[in-house]
C-alpha cells in the first residue's frame, strides 16, 4: 500500500472540497459525491446527495467564512481512506444566519481511479 501517495492524494481531496464549499462551486462538490453518498448533519437529520446538492444550489445557501483545522487522514487501504477534520464557520440559508463548530468525518473510496466522498458525518463542538 502507498500509504505516502493516497495520502497526498486525500488531502488534495479535501482541499477540492473544502474550496468547493467556500465558493459555491455546486459541479464540483457534485462531481467528487459519490452515487451513494449520505450526510449526517450535526442534529442528526441524515440527508441523500440530492438534499446536499440542493443545499449548495440553493440562492439563499452562502459560507461567509470558513476554516477547516485538525486534519487526520487515516487511510485503510489503496482504495479506502477518512478524513477528519473540524470546520469553523459562518453563512446563511434561507434568510438564517448560522454559525458552525464542527468535528468532520468523510469516508473517501477510489473508484476506477477516481477519489469519491461516499459518507459525510458532523458533529457539533461542545464549549
Amino acid at each position: 500500500m502507498e500509504t505516502t501517495a493516497v495520502q497526498q492524494e486525500i488531502e488534495h481531496l479535501s482541499k477540492t472540497w473544502n474550496t468547493a464549499w467556500l465558493e459555491n462551486d455546486s459541479a464540483t462538490v457534485d462531481r467528487l459525491m459519490a452515487p451513494e453518498y449520505v450526510y449526517v448533519a450535526p442534529n442528526g437529520q441524515i440527508l441523500d446527495r440530492t438534499a446536499i446538492l440542493g443545499v449548495i444550489l440553493s440562492p439563499s445557501y452562502k459560507l461567509h467564512h470558513a476554516t477547516w483545522t485538525e486534519l487526520q487522514i487515516k487511510v485503510f487501504s489503496n482504495d479506502a481512506a477518512v478524513i477528519l477534520d473540524r470546520l469553523q464557520g459562518t453563512g446563511t440559508l434561507n434568510g438564517k444566519t448560522f454559525t458552525d463548530d464542527n468535528r468532520c468525518a468523510r469516508v473517501c473510496l477510489r473508484r476506477s481511479g477516481t477519489w469519491r466522498i461516499a459518507f459525510e458525518q458532523a458533529s457539533p463542538v461542545k464549549p
